[in-house]
């Protein structure tokens, strides 16, 4: 049994392991007892959670068979064990020896009376060290739902076999909108906008429109951007879509010789929204970006802007306001994507904003904080521009993001979410430092986030693609 002076030993080793900086933990770890041979490898062993979660053969380095797990012992049972054979009068000696540091005990051994047969043993323990929590499990939203089946069913149109998916996601209070593309935007003919809540997944209607890349809720008002009108829709002007629970789905074909409508933005302080479209001249020949304002929520049109005024001689293809300043995407007829900003005072034209840098053509700006980030056209980089309008910095990202990824980031708390092309989840706090939080081993083609349920929300494309959640407690996954 343990003595005064080491049971208090034990008290103080408790302690030092219980005011550890971290949680979970990897040891390399030997035992000698009368046990299988499996047991009596030397081993590491990894816990998370408080409870072990693999362990592998050192010599090998193969994994042991899970069923097995329940012979080796986390440290807290190991704490455990010396005191419950410290308290057995069967026990003759316990010897223990602690690490200084941390607490843990680096060696465990009992010898029993001799009367006792087969008993006593010892436990070793070294190398322990820190692992980085397990990456946390996305489940899906509507578990076994067949979406590329019910999209069939509700647009007429097949689902493509790769690039089917949930392009765009945006909450309103206990529900959420979902818009579906038969294929990537601009790709093959059929959109559907549907809904998610308590009640499951129901489809709101579909689009005349090749694919779905853009929507955003003012109020209870939901701003569809057309991408490509189709079925049978041309190209002698674009569509725009509304939607209210209490109106259903509005379309306004109404802006002449638009090709493509890409984003939509609502102004605040003006209450206008605003549209980026690819356009052609009156002759379905000669392309211009345009930018298209509206007052009364898609009823009327007039031009903001177009190719003389440097917002693109091909397509524009974002737009946000940033401290009180209008920033577009730019494309060049079989160029590059530039970032440009509205002209300041007595300027003739839009500017470049980071002249000789190239940013990703669909993939969206994002406000976060007081700054505006561009995927650079890489997909690896961010530029960073901040309150001042001029470029703060460029940023490599630990990660790429996907080609069909347009929606590639989302606002959650203090945190700003992205998703990569492996799958990986990513956030970080200032977009300079990103840290991985999760793994969905798949590609997501959007990333959302729903506040009144504290979701992340991620989409992945194909006839076998889903939506999927990520629950969150306060910025950590849950």
């Amino acid at each position: 049994p343990l003595n005064v002076a080491e049971f208090r030993e034990l008290l103080v080793a408790e302690r030092q392991w219980a005011a550890r900086s971290f949680d979970d933990y990897a040891f390399v770890t030997r035992q000698s007892c009368f046990c299988s041979p499996e047991v009596l490898l030397q081993v590491e062993v990894e816990v998370r959670g408080g409870t072990i979660t693999s362990v592998t053969d050192v010599v090998t380095d193969t994994l042991v068979r899970a069923e097995l797990y329940s012979a080796w012992y986390t440290v807290e049972d190991v704490f455990e064990r010396i005191r419950r054979a410290g308290g057995v009068s069967q026990v003759a000696d316990v010897v223990v020896a602690f690490d200084p540091v941390l607490g843990y005990p680096t060696s465990f051994a009992t010898q029993f009376d001799q009367s006792i047969l087969d008993a006593g043993g010892s436990i070793e323990i070294t190398a322990l060290h820190p692992i980085d929590p397990a990456p946390a499990a996305i489940t899906e939203l509507a578990p076994a739902f067949p979406y590329a089946d019910w999209f069939t069913q509700h647009t007429g149109y097949p689902a493509h076999a790769d690039n089917f998916g949930v392009y765009s996601m945006e909450p309103f209070e206990g529900t959420l909108y979902l818009g579906f593309g038969a294929a990537a935007p601009a790709q093959s003919d059929g959109s559907l906008l549907a809904e998610f809540d308590n009640g499951g997944l129901r489809p709101i209607g579909p689009l005349d429109e090749q694919g779905f890349l853009d929507m955003m809720a003012v109020g209870d008002t939901l701003l569809i951007p057309g991408v490509d009108p189709c079925c049978p829709d041309d190209w002698d002007a674009g569509n725009f879509y509304t939607y209210t629970p209490s109106a259903g789905l509005t379309k306004y074909r109404n802006i002449p010789n638009v090709l493509h409508t890409w984003r939509v933005w609502h102004e605040p302080s003006d209450g206008a929204i605003y549209v980026v479209t690819g356009s052609h001249r009156g002759d379905f020949a000669t392309w211009t970006g345009e930018i298209w304002r509206s007052t009364d929520y898609g009823v009327s049109w007039s031009r903001f802007a177009n190719y003389a005024d440097g917002v693109g001689d091909f397509r524009t293809n974002d737009i946000v306001r940033h401290h009180n300043r209008f920033y577009a995407i730019s494309a060049a007829y079989r160029g590059p994507c530039e970032l440009v900003v509205e002209p300041s005072a007595g300027a003739p034209t839009w500017a470049k904003v980071i002249p000789g840098q190239r940013v990703a053509c669909h993939h969206a700006l994002v406000i976060f904080g007081d700054d505006l980030i561009a995927l650079d056209a890489t997909r690896d980089g961010l530029h960073v521009i901040p309150q001042t309008g001029a470029l703060a910095g460029t940023v490599a990202l630990p990660f790429t993001v996907g080609t069909r990824t347009f929606n590639w980031a989302t606002l959650a708390g203090s945190y700003l979410f992205a998703v990569s092309d492996d799958g990986q989840i990513w956030r970080s706090q200032d977009a300079l430092s990103w840290e991985a939080v999760a793994s969905g081993n798949r590609e997501f083609v959007s990333i959302g986030y729903w506040p009144h349920r504290s979701w992340l929300l991620l989409a992945s494309s194909g006839v076998d693609g889903a939506v999927w959640k990520l629950r969150l407690c306060g910025a950590e996954p849950c």
